[in-house]
């Protein structure tokens, strides 16, 4: 390279670069750092850092510029191999997050189309007896309809969470959202001979959620009731109680109770993980979903094994504070 311009070496597209590197260096003393592309004597591109520092003159040399190449090619292709799997872990977040959705809206969906299939034949069997008033019908037909929307709303929310836009969180009753929960799972409490038990606190203060939200907490509870109801045969006790209170000035406590198999007290803590799951047919995402929507609300949710039979699980919601 003695004798020869160093210009040669740097390919094409980059020596417009080295010209503003060399007029920097005659405007300026300060030090300069340019990253520029070579070729090697066998043709190969190589990444090259250049490292300027002015030289001061002196008895044995005048003032000049001392630089250094350093070849970074390697450190560059680590960058660009991280890079690289930085954009396939995102893709594989992408696509979990899409399972995640689909097992989601699978699990949350099962439940309210459950209660319309079962009010569907509800009335059919009311039509069929020709013995069904027109009250019966048109109470039948209209629990069908809010489990519906209930669906509705689940599929809403979802769409919600795709685009990023968070549903409004309102000021409401929980009394009545219990209620109304109720209803939904009303003939599949009657078919399983469950006594079903609301207890609310009165007068109790106003909480800001979203309503289908809290309302899937609810439902997916209850229906595990059921469920845990169910396994153990018809000469068990069979109720569900489902109480709202006022923990502090500041938190409402909701804690369902059923008289099912329990909970073994090794696993309570297990039981809201993703996956988890003590059911045959089970998907073990409900608890999860749960406990997700609670603690997105502010509060709380666990569980607690009272006894050899029967489990109770509780959760929390803040109160609205219109000033907070």
């Amino acid at each position: 390279m003695i004798g020869e311009l160093f210009s040669r070496w740097i390919v094409q597209a980059d020596r417009p670069t080295l010209s503003g590197l060399q007029q920097r260096l005659q405007a300026s003393a300060a030090p300069e750092s340019q990253s520029l592309r070579a070729k090697n004597r066998q043709g190969r591109i190589v990444n090259l850092r250049l490292e300027c520092r002015r030289i001061s003159p002196d008895l044995d040399r005048e003032a000049g510029w001392r630089a250094i190449l350093i070849d970074v090619s390697r450190e560059q292709l680590s960058a660009r191999k991280l890079r690289h799997l930085h954009t396939q872990l995102e893709q594989l977040g992408r696509l979990n997050a899409a399972g995640e959705m689909a097992t989601s809206l699978a699990h949350e969906l099962n439940q309210p189309l459950g209660a319309i299939l079962l009010h569907c034949e509800s009335t059919l069997r009311m039509l069929h007896s020709g013995q069904a008033s027109v009250t019966e019908l048109c109470e039948a037909v209209s629990q069908t309809r809010e489990a519906a929307l209930f669906a509705s709303g689940i599929i809403r929310r979802l769409r919600s969470f795709l685009r990023n836009v968070d549903e409004p969180r309102v000021p409401c009753e929980l009394g009545a959202l219990i209620q109304d929960v109720a209803k939904l799972i009303e003939i599949d409490v009657r078919d399983n001979d469950i006594d079903l038990q609301l207890e609310v606190e009165p007068e109790l203060p106003l909480v800001s959620v979203d309503k289908v939200q809290i309302e899937q907490v609810l439902l997916n509870l209850l229906r595990n009731g059921i469920e845990s109801i169910s396994e153990r045969g018809s000469d068990a006790q069979r109720y569900i109680n489902v109480r709202a209170m006022l923990e502090s000035a500041d938190q409402i406590k909701v804690a369902i109770e059923d008289a099912g198999v329990g909970l073994n007290p090794k696993h309570v803590e297990r039981v809201f993980k993703p996956f988890y799951t003590t059911k045959r047919e089970g998907m073990g995402m409900g608890l999860s979903i749960s406990r997700s929507i609670v603690e997105a609300h502010g509060g709380r949710i666990w569980a607690e094994a009272v006894r050899a039979q029967g489990a109770v699980f509780h959760f929390t919601l803040p109160v609205n504070r219109p000033d907070a």
